[in-house]
C-alpha cells in the first residue's frame, strides 16, 4: 500500500470516527428525550455500512495489488 493511499484511509477513518462520535451525542441526546427518530436510525445504518465498506477495501488482497 502506497503512502498516499494510506494517508486517504487514515483521513477517511478519521473523519468517520468523528461522525460516530457526533452520532452516538445525538442518539442518546434523543433517547433520554424520548423522540428517536427514523432519520438517526438510517444514518447510523449509513455510517456503519460506509464502516464496513472502509474495512473490506482495506483488507482487500486486490488493493495492494493495484495500488499505484
Amino acid at each position: 500500500m502506497t503512502i498516499r493511499r494510506t494517508l486517504v484511509w487514515v483521513t477517511v477513518t478519521l473523519f468517520l470516527t468523528v461522525l460516530v462520535l457526533i452520532l452516538a451525542v445525538f442518539t442518546v441526546l434523543s433517547v433520554m428525550d424520548g423522540s428517536f427518530d427514523t432519520e438517526l436510525l438510517l444514518a447510523w445504518i449509513f455510517i456503519l455500512l460506509a464502516v464496513k465498506i472502509l474495512f473490506q477495501s482495506r483488507r482487500s488482497p486486490t488493493a495492494d495489488a493495484t495500488a499505484d
